[in-house]
């Protein structure tokens, strides 16, 4: 770990990791502590005046990753990284949307003024492990859950929400074999839908 500067953001920063994979903290007023990978830091240093500060933490959406500033975004996937002007990230990630066969599937989502939940499909499996997080907060603590569903209470239909989640074959004795983690975005919504689960991938 490298020494805790000021660096060209105006923001204390710290450069941690090794000399293949670096990542960067800064310490953000208003947000907290923010480790930024370090091609997306890079990515931000060269459109600084443009982007702004950022105003979230970074969170996966399918195959990218992405990070919301105050004029912009930063989009990492693919094996490129961009920085895109003018809006914040558009999720890519559609319910229902599910080319692999070998992890679970994200069917539906359904928002009330207070709760969101989620329902998955999967052929077969023990347990399943969700992680979620809400917009301009930091990832929740994994759960497990034996349903292929699961409701976040005291939910903010305003605000935009990730859910990742994995099947798992438990194991007596031995480490449990899980597959894959699917990350999907839930986009905030200006209007609740009607009662019932319906596929909101882009409401």
């Amino acid at each position: 770990m490298a020494d805790t500067a000021v660096d060209i953001t105006g923001f204390r920063h710290t450069p941690i990791g090794d000399r293949i994979v670096r990542d960067h903290v800064y310490a953000i007023p208003g947000l907290g502590t923010l480790v930024i990978p370090d091609d997306m830091a890079r990515a931000w240093h060269a459109q600084l005046k443009d982007l702004g500060t950022p105003i979230d933490f970074p969170h996966p959406d399918a195959q990218t990753w992405f990070l919301n500033f105050e004029r912009g975004h930063i989009a990492h996937g693919s094996g490129s990284t961009r920085a895109i002007i003018g809006h914040r990230y558009e999720p890519v990630s559609k319910i229902g949307d599910c080319p692999m066969t070998d992890r679970p599937c994200v069917v539906a989502a359904e928002r009330t003024e207070d709760t969101l939940a989620v329902v998955w499909s999967y052929p077969d499996a023990d347990a399943f492990n969700v992680q979620w997080w809400e917009e301009r907060g930091r990832p929740r603590k994994g759960v497990e859950v034996a349903a292929r569903r699961y409701t976040v209470r005291d939910a903010d239909p305003h605000r935009t929400y990730g859910f990742s989640v994995e099947a798992c074959q438990k194991r007596f004795l031995g480490r449990s074999t899980c597959t894959p983690l699917v990350p999907v975005v839930v986009p905030a919504v200006r209007s609740l839908p009607g009662r019932g689960f319906a596929d909101v991938g882009h409401p």
